[in-house]
């Protein structure tokens, strides 16, 4: 058994979802905010677990613990093994009483004082540093401390420091690609990022050999994530035409430019009101969805414009999952976006909950929040996601 870290991205409670769906039950062996240790089999493929996770970007595995006073001399040690002297620190926490702050200055001291040591020894030696806290996978990327280097990882605790060595970073350049080199981009700003598009795919704990379907499927975004997962059966629909077309070219680019291709791909032209016409019943698996969240906002619509949008987008919603109940199969499970509007210190959620539990369907907690969900926001947007996992019963 090997000892590996997961450091998560800017979402850790839907990375640590994704994380717990993606591994075998009871291999977390550490769980903090920031990161988690697990206890995987030698044979592990790290790099395709890498790729296979979209809310984790650093993939390392355990060097050893060691106390504050102690850390220049095992990161020195652990160097001079490797004959490598272009190396980073990034220092996350492990535990809610460490001063990571003060951690990650006491880092930047240390990997300046090694660098300087290393020099005074007639090698060539560079500390990458970076503007931010902690460096970026393109940090580690571009200062090629994966293959030439090293960028250490160190989990303060309270006591003791939690120190591994980077093995992996998310694929940067292949997650803009799939954005932004797609031929149709999506019409509206603010939509789907292939990442979150991947999480909650996992999130839903499909197999390969089931049937996935989106009813809301926009640009395709899902669909060309399930198809990069190894999803062998995927249905995408959308009430718009444009979509539609969008969604269908997207997908033949996906497919060319990642050599990958499902073993069936339908997408066509439904409201999602009405896909019980299209659609077997009991027939599918896992729905995943970001729908129509409504227009995009400025942040300075009235409250009452606000309240308008939510109010339609949930007669929207109740009318989906009564759809959603006829098509899904017994156990088949829903991961599902809802907005949730944000107007100074007031929160819109929506409030259909109740209405989709009376058509067949239990919530599934992602977190201990009190409607079991878990919120994905960026600083700069107006309207944050609320992502909610159902199980027909």
């Amino acid at each position: 058994m090997k000892t590996i870290i997961f450091i998560f991205g800017s979402n850790p409670q839907i990375s640590l979802a994704e994380l717990n769906a993606v591994l075998s039950p009871g291999v977390l062996k550490l769980i903090a905010r920031e990161c988690a240790i697990a206890e995987l089999p030698d044979d592990a493929d790290i790099p395709a677990l890498q790729a296979r996770l979209g809310g984790t970007v650093k993939i390392g595995q355990l060097v050893g613990r060691v106390r504050e006073n102690d850390l220049s001399g095992a990161l020195k040690k652990a160097l001079d093994e490797e004959e490598k002297y272009i190396f980073g620190i990034s220092a996350y926490s492990a535990e809610s009483g460490a001063n990571i702050k003060a951690v990650q200055e006491k880092m930047k001291r240390i990997g300046l004082g090694l660098k300087k040591e290393f020099k005074s020894r007639g090698l060539r030696s560079r500390f990458a540093v970076s503007r931010e806290d902690n460096l970026s996978s393109v940090a580690v990327v571009k200062n090629k401390l994966l293959t030439d280097g090293m960028e250490f990882l160190v989990l303060a605790g309270a006591n003791e420091l939690i120190l591994g060595k980077t093995l992996t970073v998310q694929d940067f350049e292949k997650y803009n690609l799939r954005d932004y080199g797609r031929p149709v981009p999506s019409p509206r700003s603010g939509m789907l990022p292939p990442k979150l598009a991947q999480m909650i795919i996992n999130i839903s704990k499909i197999h390969k050999n089931q049937i996935l379907l989106d009813p809301f499927c926009g640009s395709g975004t899902i669909l060309q994530e399930a198809a990069n997962l190894g999803i062998e059966s995927i249905i995408g629909s959308d009430n718009e035409a444009d979509a539609v077309s969008g969604s269908q070219k997207n997908l033949a680019w996906f497919q060319e430019e990642f050599k990958v291709k499902p073993r069936s791909l339908r997408i066509f032209q439904c409201d999602a009101r009405k896909l019980a016409e299209k659609i077997a019943t009991d027939s599918i698996d896992a729905i995943i969805a970001e729908p129509y969240l409504g227009p995009p906002l400025t942040g300075r619509e009235p409250f009452s414009i606000i309240q308008k949008n939510r109010d339609e987008l949930e007669i929207l919603y109740a009318a989906a999952f009564k759809e959603f109940a006829k098509i899904l199969k017994l156990g088949g499970v829903i991961v599902f976006i809802f907005p949730r509007f944000e107007k100074k210190y007031e929160i819109l959620e929506i409030r259909n909950l109740d209405q989709i539990k009376k058509c067949g369907f239990a919530v599934e907690p992602l977190s201990e929040n009190r409607r079991e969900s878990a919120v994905y926001q960026k600083d700069i947007q107006h309207l944050a996601r609320e992502i909610f996992v159902f199980r027909k019963i």
